[in-house]
């Protein structure tokens, strides 16, 4: 009977134990202690974590999700090299009344200035002369030829009349040779040569004035003609996107009118002075800006998530964030990406919904060192 009883007591002792511990583990449960899918600590160990409320100053706030992100980035509108182009005269002389303003559009042929040349003049009265002298060989050739036939001329007087013919018009066309070398028609010539607008557009600026003398081929100003402009802008390669050439860019003017850029190309070289890729950026369309205009490319970039550059600290060479949970923070290494105004793109590390220190962190990473430097002062370094 006693051995009985003993068993009986062993046995209710056993049994109030496991009860015991099964509602110690209940109450873990429903208390959220137990590990979530990133692997969290439990409530029960938070060996290494930071108490928030040791830290006071701390403001934590949830990730968002990845969102849409752009960029607004200086550029400057230069020439289309196909669209610019540079007035000048093909004889010297004397630059007349400027017919034109700068600025004020204009259709292809319309004069835009003058220059009175004594060199054109002379050329042309070398032409006319020459070909007077060929008028008059020819009609003596056509007399003797008409004399020829009749019987009533000789030869020789023949001949002489058709070598005439033979010199003068060499001599014609080596004057009308020397004008149409400089651009210039035959017909064309005078004592004043006229600048013309090479195609519908606008005289940007003149380099001459009127009254000033001018050599043949100098420049005396720039006409841009009208259909398109380019934008330039020099980017860090580390801060650009994976643009290719026919992309499409919102570009700005500081009043608030905007274009569409399409990008034409990247020089692949690094500018000398700046270290930076240039982007050439096409416009078209109606009141494009004239060079010289700043403007503004808006930048866009893939969908990610961001936080305040506040958020980010780095510890021991490796960025990361203070992911906070249950009244705890810790440290997580993150990879960081580009800096988009004031924030921070997160590239790998942090998922939408995790808590994490926005404001404050450099307080936490400052605790988080002075715990280690205590537990090296004791000889326990983790």
């Amino acid at each position: 009977m006693k051995l009985s009883h003993s068993l009986m007591l062993l046995f209710a002792l056993s049994l109030s134990v496991s009860l015991a511990c099964h509602r110690q583990a209940n109450n873990r449960l429903s208390q959220g202690g137990g590990h979530d899918h990133d692997h969290d600590h439990d409530d029960d160990g938070h060996e290494g974590m930071i108490p928030l409320s040791d830290v006071p100053g701390v403001r934590i706030q949830a990730v968002a999700e990845p969102k849409e992100l752009s960029l607004w980035h200086p550029g400057i509108v230069i020439a289309d090299e196909s669209s610019q182009f540079v007035l000048s005269s093909p004889v010297s002389g004397i630059l007349g009344n400027l017919r034109v303003p700068p600025g004020r559009q204009v259709a292809a042929g319309t004069p835009l200035a003058e220059v009175n040349s004594p060199e054109l003049a002379r050329l042309y009265s070398d032409w006319l002369a020459a070909k007077a002298v060929l008028t008059r060989a020819e009609a003596n050739l056509a007399r003797e030829q008409r004399l020829d036939a009749s019987k009533a001329t000789s030869q020789r007087d023949l001949e002489e009349a058709i070598s005439e013919v033979a010199v003068a018009k060499a001599e014609e066309e080596s004057s009308r040779l020397a004008l149409e070398s400089l651009g210039i028609r035959a017909e064309q010539g005078g004592a004043t040569w006229v600048i013309r607008a090479p195609r519908g557009g606008a005289v940007v600026d003149y380099k001459a004035i009127s009254g000033q003398g001018v050599g043949a081929g100098e420049e005396l100003g720039s006409f841009l003609a009208t259909g398109s402009v380019i934008v330039r802008m020099e980017l860090d390669p580390a801060s650009a996107g994976n643009w290719s050439p026919g992309h499409t860019f919102t570009v700005q003017h500081p009043s608030g009118i905007q274009w569409n850029g399409r990008l034409e190309g990247i020089v692949p070289a690094l500018s000398a002075d700046t270290m930076r890729q240039t982007y050439r950026l096409r416009l078209s369309g109606s009141s494009l800006p004239i060079p010289g205009t700043p403007v503004e490319v808006q930048l866009p970039f893939p969908p990610a998530i961001t936080l305040p550059q506040a958020a980010l600290q780095q510890v021991d060479g490796q960025w990361g964030v203070f992911i906070t949970h249950h009244g705890y923070a810790e440290f997580r290494p993150v990879v960081r990406g580009r800096v988009i105004k004031d924030e921070v793109v997160v590239l790998e590390g942090l998922r939408p919904g995790r808590m994490v220190a926005v404001e404050g962190a450099y307080l936490l990473k400052a605790y988080q060192r002075k715990l280690a430097s205590s537990d090296e002062d004791h000889g326990h370094v983790h």
